[in-house]
C-alpha cells in the first residue's frame, strides 16, 4: 500500500483557501500537481524550509509570499490565485466526478475501460464473505496453484487428498476420489447433466446458467463457492479443523437431501 502512495497523492487535488492543512511540499495542489514529484527536495532546504511545512506558512495578509529562490525554481508560484485564509482548505477525489472517494470509480480511473469477466456474476454475488470471494475469484481464472506451499517446496505434484494423481484444477473437481462425488452431488442437485470434465468450460456454463440473482441460483452458486472454500483452497488443507472438514464432507455425501434452505 505505501509503494501506491505516489498514485493516491496525485488523485488528492487540494483547494487553497488558509493553506493550514495542506502539506506545500508532498500534497497535490499546486498547477502542474506535488511539488515532490518535480523538484529535488533540497530546493526547499537550502531555501532553510523544513520538510512538513505547509501551505500557510507562505501567506502573509492574505497574498502569497514566497522567497525569490523558490520563485526563480519553480515560476508557476508566481501565476496563483491569491488565497483565501476566510476558510479551510478542502480536498477532491479527482477519479471520482462528485469529488467524494468511490471505489468504483477509482478503478475505472486507474484500469480504464476493461470488459467485464463472464463468470462475475459466479463470484461477486451477496451470500459470501470477502475471503471467499477473493479465493473464487482466482480458481475462476484457474489461477490458484492446487498444490500447497510445502508441496511446491518438495516438488510434490501428487494430489495432497487422494494421493492418486497429479493435482490440478481439473483432477480437483473431477477426478479425485475424495472431492469428486461431493462435486457429483452437487451438480445432481443443480439438475446439470451435461458431461462437463474441465473447470474452465464448468465456470462458464455456471455463468451462463445461473446468471439470474433469484434465491435458487444464488444457493447454488453459495454452493460452488463454498465447495472451492473448503476443498480447493490449499492453505485450508493445513488448518487443525481440516480433519472435520473431512467429517462434514462424509455426512454432505450420505445426505439424501440438504437442509430446505440449502437445497439447490
Amino acid at each position: 500500500m505505501l509503494q501506491l502512495r505516489h498514485i493516491a497523492r496525485l488523485l488528492i487535488k487540494h483547494s487553497i483557501g488558509n493553506g493550514a492543512n495542506t502539506s506545500f511540499w508532498w500534497d497535490n495542489w499546486a498547477p502542474g500537481g506535488p511539488l515532490c514529484s518535480r523538484f529535488p527536495l533540497n530546493l526547499l532546504i537550502e531555501g532553510g524550509f523544513i520538510e512538513g511545512i505547509t501551505v500557510e506558512n507562505f501567506i502573509v495578509n492574505n497574498n502569497w509570499a514566497f522567497p525569490i529562490t523558490l520563485t526563480n525554481a519553480i515560476p508557476e508560484l508566481l501565476n496563483l490565485l491569491a488565497p483565501c485564509i476566510f476558510r479551510r482548505d478542502t480536498k477532491k477525489w479527482m477519479a471520482s466526478p462528485t469529488g467524494l472517494y468511490s471505489f468504483n470509480h477509482t478503478i475505472a480511473h486507474l484500469t480504464g475501460d476493461l470488459p467485464t469477466a463472464p463468470w462475475h456474476n459466479l463470484v461477486w454475488h451477496s451470500l459470501t464473505i470477502a475471503r471467499m470471494k477473493f479465493n473464487h475469484w482466482l480458481v475462476a481464472q484457474s489461477r490458484l496453484p492446487p498444490l500447497d506451499r510445502k508441496s511446491m517446496a518438495n516438488h510434490n505434484n501428487i494430489c495432497s487428498l487422494c494421493s492418486m494423481s497429479t493435482e490440478s484444477h481439473d483432477h480437483l473437481f473431477f477426478n479425485c476420489s475424495f472431492i469428486s462425488p461431493l462435486c457429483r452431488f452437487i451438480k445432481y442437485k443443480c439438475n446439470s447433466h451435461i458431461a462437463i470434465k474441465n473447470w474452465e468450460t464448468l465456470v462458464l456454463w455456471a455463468s451462463n446458467q445461473w446468471k439470474a440473482n433469484n434465491p435458487t441460483n444464488l444457493h447454488r452458486k453459495l454452493g460452488l463457492s463454498t465447495l472451492v472454500y473448503h476443498y480447493i483452497i490449499p492453505g485450508k488443507r493445513g488448518m487443525p479443523e481440516y480433519s472435520e472438514v473431512r467429517r462434514l464432507h462424509r455426512r454432505l455425501y450420505v445426505l439424501r437431501s440438504p437442509p430446505p434452505l440449502l437445497q439447490f
